[in-house]
């Protein structure tokens, strides 16, 4: 979508201004960040998410302790340096 057509939907909901302009360059940051995300996740050995399973992880603590840290990729960046291995 084009940024003037999604500020231009904006625009009823915001007004004119610096809110909806904003709001549309936060909207367009988001979508490179969340598919660079899901396609790491994506790349993760499906062998470690089953071990993990198999141990009793509730899937919240997957997401946080296996495939975050082990996703290759951006997806990996903040999280691989605070997470232990």
């Amino acid at each position: 979508m084009p940024s003037f057509a999604l500020l231009g939907l904006l625009i009823p909901f915001l007004g004119l201004g610096v809110p909806p302009t904003i709001t549309a360059l936060v909207l367009y940051a988001l979508l490179p960040i969340i598919r660079n995300t899901v396609v790491g996740l994506r790349g993760v050995d499906p062998a470690m998410i089953e071990a993990a399973q198999g141990i009793g992880m509730p899937r919240w603590r997957i997401l946080l302790m296996v495939e975050l840290p082990r996703s290759p990729g951006p997806a990996s960046s903040p999280v691989s340096g605070s997470a232990p291995r």
